[in-house]
């Protein structure tokens, strides 16, 4: 990581290499994102696992994140401000938000491994949607 790889476009004389230009752009975009989301949250959960209460408080703020158990739906730390559509959890990396039929005010529950349901929930987060578009492209 902290790598910059440049990309490498083709000459584009039609609409379609145009296009596959532009994804190939999009694709770098959104992975160098994900990188830098996942790298951010699994800063902010291993200040959690070590304690270090000022310095989460301090990096949770920042992210606009919170650390949240999924099995008892509560946040144990930081603010949850809007529904999220991925958290990330040590073990697992990034993971799904299980989609409730009922309320949009009902606590979210997130798909993680068995025995560890502490995610980190943080605007960076949304980065999962573009990557979901890009793993249903290739």
């Amino acid at each position: 990581m902290g790598q910059v790889i440049p990309l490498i476009f083709r000459p584009a004389s039609t609409l379609l290499q145009y296009a596959e230009n532009a994804l190939i752009e999009f694709l770098a975009i959104t992975k160098a994102n994900r990188e830098v989301s996942m790298a951010m949250c699994k800063k902010i959960m291993q200040t959690y696992q070590y304690n270090h209460q000022r310095l989460l408080e301090v990096e949770l703020e920042e992210a606009e994140a919170a650390i949240y158990h999924s099995d008892t739906r509560q946040v144990i730390k930081g603010k949850m401000s809007f529904k999220y559509m991925a958290a990330y959890n040590i073990t697992a990396g990034f993971v799904s938000a299980v989609e409730s039929e009922g309320r949009d005010e009902e606590p979210q529950i997130f798909e993680t491994p068995e025995g560890d349901p502490v995610v980190v929930v943080a605007r960076c987060t949304k980065v999962i949607i573009s990557y979901v578009i890009i793993t249903k492209c290739m």
